[in-house]
């Protein structure tokens, strides 16, 4: 059975393509060194790079049969084109497929790759004791610093989701302080999910500071990532308002979803806040889960709950309101301090009208919340278009 030392060529096309050296492996892929599958094997690899994930899974779905290790290339960069939509369930089954092929070779290498991504994907899906399970098992089969870091990088990333702050700084920083850090190729990863950790430890300066020196990387492979984070902490230590998605973002993505669902409540839409994340849900319903909340105890102080946390405590809702007068004025009110953010016009008139959004009522609305105003000594504010209750 001929191992991945027989494939020098494939390596090679590989190696280029994980150095991000795509003129030389574009040339070379013209070169006629490539098999027909190895070519498509490195062209699912550029698919998946460019974010076209449907190409890159057509492609991947059209080898079969063939050698053993190409086969386990097949499911290894399946499982990649996956873990990038956050189908972290598929991706677990092709990292299986991969780890039971490179057993049958007896590749140590790959038995510590798919091992390795098994266990981040259930990190990912909170499964702890197959989490562990895998860690161990790449552990044994370690034989290289740079796969010691990833499994130093994949712990931190669990002592994350467990809310062990403390732990997970620790293990990266004592990372990132030995020599041989700096010979990585994708140490910005490491340095991603430090100011991530930063983050949820209300440590925001720090946080803001690696997510600046990440940000001026335009070729990032991880760039939809720093995009949102950053944004988001940069807003929130700012105290600004979260502005349009970015256009780098791909649209139905798991961080363009997380940015459209705050806008949406910053817009005074809880709605349509809701449908996009519905669509989270589906993405990964082991993560998202109803009433904007996670699974995970780490996952209480992550980016999008910080942010509409701080939109909540901004729409300071009055709790006083219990006279018996009752009408549309009690009905607005109610509305108003029932929502945890701001309401925009569209939204109330329907509320209070039961009845879709007419614009002839638009006046009728804005009487009301001057008759509101006056009868219950109350002060609510519009802003952006948006009304909340202000104490």
């Amino acid at each position: 059975m001929k191992q991945e030392s027989d494939y020098k060529n494939y390596n090679q096309a590989v190696s280029y393509y994980l150095k991000r050296e795509l003129d030389k492996l574009r040339k070379f892929l013209k070169s006629g060194k490539l098999s027909r599958v190895e070519i498509k094997l490195i062209q699912a690899r550029l698919h998946n790079l460019d974010g076209e994930f449907k190409a890159s899974l057509e492609i991947l779905e059209s080898i079969r049969n063939e050698e053993t290790f190409l086969m386990a290339q097949k499911y290894l960069v399946m499982a990649v084109v996956f873990g990038r939509q956050s189908m972290f369930q598929n991706s677990a089954v092709a990292n299986h497929n991969a780890l039971e092929l490179y057993k049958l070779m007896g590749d140590q290498k790959g038995i510590f790759q798919s091992s390795f991504n098994l266990a981040v994907d259930y990190s990912r899906l909170s499964l702890e004791v197959l989490f562990e399970h895998y860690w161990n098992v790449a552990d044994l089969h370690r034989h290289s610093f740079s796969q010691y870091a990833s499994l130093i990088r994949a712990k931190a990333s669990y002592y994350s989701k467990e809310a062990k702050y403390s732990e997970a700084i620790d293990a990266l920083q004592g990372l990132i302080e030995n020599d041989e850090f700096n010979d990585l190729s994708n140490n910005e990863t490491f340095y991603n999910l430090l100011a991530d950790i930063l983050f949820r430890s209300h440590r925001y300066k720090e946080s803001l500071s690696h997510y600046e020196k990440l940000y001026r990387n335009k070729k990032s492979h991880i760039r939809p990532r720093i995009i949102y984070e950053y944004t988001l902490t940069k807003s929130l230590l700012n105290k600004k308002t979260l502005g349009p998605v970015d256009k780098n973002l791909e649209q139905g993505s798991e961080y363009y979803l997380l940015w459209k669902t705050l806008l949406e409540f910053q817009n005074g839409e809880p709605d349509r806040a809701a449908e996009y994340w519905k669509k989270l849900s589906k993405i990964n319903p082991d993560k998202y889960l109803p009433g904007f909340d996670f699974k995970d105890e780490g996952e209480k102080n992550n980016h999008f709950l910080q942010f509409y946390n701080s939109m909540k405590a901004q729409n300071n809702s009055l709790k006083y309101l219990k006279k018996e007068r009752g009408g549309n004025s009690e009905k607005l009110l109610k509305v108003l301090q029932e929502s945890e953010v701001p309401l925009r016009k569209e939204v109330l008139i329907e509320k209070i009208w039961e009845t879709k959004y007419k614009a002839e009522l638009d006046d009728r609305f804005y009487k009301l919340v001057e008759r509101t105003k006056k009868q219950y000594a109350v002060n609510i504010l519009m802003e952006k278009s948006t009304y909340k209750i202000s104490g």
